[in-house]
């Protein structure tokens, strides 16, 4: 169980932590993006909620104030039969001896149990390194990287569907015309730092620089 714990935990990590790309290079922004809209410190109520990946329901991203959280849930399979040989037990409803001092819920078909295991992790939080703005109804999440440069990511929010975006700098079509990058060289690593001005992000958008999309749903 360890084993499957830590292979979705580093999958889910990949997927969704990976902002900088690193198997050639790397692409940061100079400040946090847009550099000409000031700094909000929440999320507006009309985006707060859970929403679950639309190609696996058992990830979900949950928005607060200031906070987003990753929920993800692993099913495991118990045959009844080695409920108690495995030192499992059933308690005010609840599947004992999987999670410390906590029980899981779970389900019974025939006979197995099937108990559902979620794990929360911390993906965004608003603090001095994690900055957030706000332009036309689109959220921009800027992580510190390197203690002095910025990624950052987009989300936004349409009826009921959620959409969180990437940059992939490495695509053939990403718009690099548009950021004003300097390329610069840190410990034999190649950097692409962006310091786009107003009309240069309003290009950038424009021409789809968030270019790798994940959609959730409520």
């Amino acid at each position: 169980m360890i084993k499957l714990l830590f292979f979705i935990q580093c999958t889910f990590i990949t997927t969704y932590f990976c902002y900088a790309q690193k198997n050639i290079d790397s692409f940061y922004f100079k400040s946090p993006q847009p550099n000409h809209i000031e700094e909000v410190n929440s999320f507006d109520e009309t985006i707060h909620g859970c929403y679950y990946k639309n190609t696996d329901s058992l990830i979900q991203v949950c928005i607060s104030s200031d906070s987003i959280y990753t929920k993800y849930s692993i099913i495991l399979t118990i045959p009844k039969i080695n409920l108690k040989n495995k030192g499992y037990s059933i308690e005010d409803s609840l599947l004992h001896g999987i999670k410390d001092k906590k029980g899981i819920p779970f389900r019974e078909i025939n006979d197995t149990l099937y108990g559902i295991l979620q794990q929360t992790s911390l993906f965004f939080k608003i603090d001095s390194n994690s900055v957030l703005k706000a332009d036309n109804g689109n959220y921009y999440l800027n992580e510190l990287q390197q203690e002095k440069y910025y990624s950052t990511i987009e989300i936004s929010k349409n009826k009921e569907k959620l959409f969180i975006k990437e940059c992939d700098h490495q695509q053939k079509q990403f718009p690099n015309k548009d950021l004003n990058i300097d390329e610069i060289i840190e410990k034999k690593q190649k950097i692409l730092l962006a310091n786009p001005n107003e009309m240069n992000w309003i290009n950038f958008i424009k021409n789809n620089g968030f270019n790798e999309q994940t959609l959730y749903h409520q």
